[in-house]
């Protein structure tokens, strides 16, 4: 997920309306902003830990929860983008990458690229959530979201690793699961109807 190819650092209005929890350690708070502050001079991005309408957020997080902390800190550019774009915006980035996974990409490269959709994920969800951005309908969705599109991803994988190794035969190894039409079925419509609803899908 690209940053702006301008310096100015613009928060999503979405975050603005957040309501942030106090840091319940507020020297671990004051780290993680000191921190991101580093990260970001090293990362060339914009400093967004001066901006006065982020300190809340950013409070929450480091006093609050390490692991979340962590996750902001692991990839200071995605954290960013994730400011600037807005969770809805985000996620949808982050489901599309795991969509464009073709089935014959190496192991190596889809578990990594499934353990970086889960990190980027989990951090665009807790910070929607924690910040009563999202309402719970909305967050159950993204988790379930990110299930489907995860799981797709695995299986469409092993399946067509299954075909070139000869352990079973597919008629179409490029497009091993029918999974269009696995969420066609069923409630699958009633399903994307509510995606569109709660995600603008």
């Amino acid at each position: 997920m690209d940053m702006p190819t301008t310096p100015v650092f613009t928060l999503h209005p979405s975050w603005r309306g957040g309501t942030w929890p106090h840091p319940a350690d507020a020297r671990a708070a004051r780290i993680l902003r000191e921190n991101l502050h580093d990260a970001c001079a090293r990362d060339g991005l914009p400093d967004i830990t001066a901006m006065p309408e982020i300190v809340g957020l950013i409070d929450a997080l480091g006093g609050n929860s390490p692991y979340l902390s962590d996750l902001a800190l692991r990839d200071t550019q995605a954290f960013a983008a994730l400011l600037v774009n807005g969770a809805d915006t985000h996620l949808r980035a982050i489901l599309a990458e795991l969509e464009a996974l073709a089935p014959d990409t190496p192991r190596a490269e889809i578990m990594a690229a499934l353990r970086i959709a889960k990190r980027q994920a989990a951090l665009t969800i807790a910070l929607a959530d924690i910040g009563g951005v999202w309402t719970l309908d909305q967050v159950t969705l993204a988790l379930s979201l990110l299930a489907e599109n995860a799981l797709e991803a695995a299986v469409r994988h092993l399946l067509a690793h299954a075909h070139e190794t000869g352990r079973l035969r597919l008629r179409n190894p490029r497009d091993p699961v029918p999974w269009q039409r696995l969420r066609g079925s069923g409630n699958g419509e009633a399903g994307r109807a509510g995606t569109e609803l709660l995600l603008g899908y």
